[in-house]
């Protein structure tokens, strides 16, 4: 290991880069990240504030020089199938059997994400009638971190909750590092292994690191992203537009199966409780995306009549609201209200939800029963 990594590594994986004054730190990001520097926006200089970087991935970037070629997407069109299937593959072995954070969570983000790109470009065509697309690259990588970013997910928020029994990749790093550590590893190898270039790679591990949210706040707290890219990520991490009592279902599994909570752990009054404090941070989320949105709006390089334009355009309509993010979100909580209030027919839809997944609800209880 170079010396001047071991001097900040924490373990044989990871390197520690929070402090502004790190001259690794320093050194990637003035000299090592070329044209993709433009990319993290508002999040340039705070790009390692969220976690651990793997080790390879600081090794490389020391020995890395760019070229002004470093943006340019090198992949065919039928390479970038083969990665995102294979990633995507790779996302389903390490998390099978987790009731939530499995494959169909790794879809779900990336789908989001896929959306809210696409939904920004749209925004920028139709204000100034001039096709605006953001690098391909970059919204490659960007998404196949978001395929990626729960992989070896242990089936609990903090390592400190998972058993040793379940602690089968990279146990030796010990408890004192966050899930995203772990898959921020095992990314960065899978980007290395298909020909990603290191400042893309970075991309990646910055995408993963800006998901960890502030309840994970035992770490050292939790940057709140600014750029469009980490602002995306986050909010493609928790919002998922479907109905209610199948949602609720996920927090049940979470709580007993992810959390290895015993039953009966949970009643449904704490439930609806929690879920409904959920919402009000999938809400600010949102609000953090849509600033995000203003901000790279106000850094487009069109002229200054279509940037107004477009501008007040975002804010009129913003972009979770054309993404139907804020309806989706409006309409969960609607339902969970009349649920509060005792609306038999969701009562029931979510009691046959439970009762499908192994749960039964007897009076304000539910109880896990197989």
């Amino acid at each position: 290991m170079n010396p001047l990594i071991r001097q900040y590594a924490v373990n044989q994986h990871m390197v520690h880069l929070k402090d502004p004054n790190n001259p690794i730190r320093q050194i990637i990001i003035n000299e090592k990240l070329g044209l993709w520097k433009d990319t993290f926006g508002k999040d340039i200089d705070r790009m390692f504030d969220w976690d651990l970087v793997p080790v390879p991935l600081v090794e490389d970037a020391l020995n890395y020089t760019p070229d002004g070629q470093e943006l340019i997407d090198p992949f065919s069109k039928e390479q970038k199938l083969e990665i995102y299937n294979q990633a995507f593959q790779l996302s389903d072995q390490t998390t099978k059997g987790n009731p939530n954070h499995n494959l169909r969570h790794h879809q779900q983000f990336v789908t989001n994400q896929h959306n809210g790109y696409n939904a920004f470009e749209q925004a920028v065509e139709e204000v100034t009638g001039t096709p605006f697309r953001f690098p391909e690259y970059q919204k490659l990588v960007a998404e196949i971190a978001g395929a990626l970013h729960d992989c070896h997910h242990m089936g609990a928020a903090f390592l400190t909750d998972v058993p040793p029994e379940k602690r089968k990749y990279l146990p030796e790093v010990g408890n004192n590092v966050t899930m995203e550590s772990l898959s921020a590893v095992q990314a960065d190898y899978f980007l290395k292994q298909q020909g990603f270039n290191v400042p893309a790679r970075l991309k990646g591990s910055f995408v993963i690191d800006a998901t960890k949210n502030d309840p994970q706040a035992r770490f050292g707290g939790s940057a709140t992203p600014k750029s469009f890219d980490g602002a995306l990520a986050r909010a493609a991490d928790i919002f998922l537009l479907s109905e209610l009592y199948t949602s609720l279902k996920d927090h049940v599994d979470i709580h007993f199966i992810e959390n290895g909570l015993t039953p009966p752990a949970t009643r449904l009054g704490d439930l609806f409780n929690r879920v409904g404090f959920f919402y009000n941070h999938v809400g600010n989320t949102m609000d953090i995306l849509d600033k995000a949105s203003n901000d790279l709006a106000d850094s487009l390089d069109i002229d200054a009549k279509s940037k107004m334009k477009l501008q007040g355009s975002l804010k009129k309509t913003k972009l979770t609201e054309r993404l139907g993010w804020r309806a989706g979100l409006a309409h969960q909580k609607k339902q969970l209200k009349m649920l509060e209030e005792g609306d038999p027919a969701l009562h029931g839809m979510l009691r046959s939800t439970l009762a499908s997944a192994g749960y039964r609800v007897a009076g304000d209880d539910i109880i896990k029963e197989r």
